[in-house]
């Protein structure tokens, strides 16, 4: 079965009184990372499912694994700007 880009998804839920979380993905480096990791921990990492012709798998993995990290923005100054412009210049030029 052929799945669109839109029906791929990921989907990762917990509640309050386990220490668990489910991961549900179509996302093959998701799956790749998570099929190591429950090769290497399996005391903390199991795969529970597969399903859509091994599409999609079910992961259980602790809780404290799902994160949401935003990316660092990076403010810099018109000193800064210029003074990163001259060492990437430096270092360009001795290569």
């Amino acid at each position: 079965m052929k799945l669109s880009n839109y029906e791929r998804e990921t989907v990762v839920t917990f509640n309050e009184a386990e220490t668990t979380a489910a991961v549900y993905t179509h996302n093959p480096p998701l799956i790749r990372k998570l099929k190591r990791l429950a090769e290497a921990r399996p005391e903390e990492c199991s795969i529970a499912n597969v399903t859509h012709d091994s599409l999609a798998y079910d992961f259980n993995v602790p809780k404290s694994w799902v994160k949401i990290t935003p990316p660092k923005r990076m403010q810099l100054t018109p000193e800064q700007r210029q003074e990163l412009s001259e060492r990437m210049q430096k270092r360009h030029s001795q290569a």
